[in-house]
């Protein structure tokens, strides 16, 4: 996303307790629940939606499900690969 030409300054990093937003993708959104599946690991700390006070959810219209087992079918599917 142009987060720079919108007047956004934003760094690919772990969220610090200074961060105001943390912005992260999702591996899927529930829309029964309004869950949001994350992964996490080095290249997706948890911290960058668990600390700041505002935590922005970029989720592709393809990966929000409606409810936990198609959630669940997903994460089969990516974990048997």
């Amino acid at each position: 996303l142009d987060w720079d030409g919108a007047g956004l300054r934003v760094e690919a990093r772990s969220a610090n307790g200074d961060d105001l937003v943390g912005i992260t993708g999702v591996f899927c959104a529930v829309a029964e629940t309004g869950t949001l599946v994350l992964l996490s690991g080095p290249e997706t700390p948890a911290a960058s939606s668990l600390l700041p006070e505002t935590h922005i959810a970029v989720v592709p219209a393809s990966r929000v499900v409606r409810g936990m087992e198609e959630a669940f079918d997903l994460i089969r599917a990516a974990t048997s690969s």
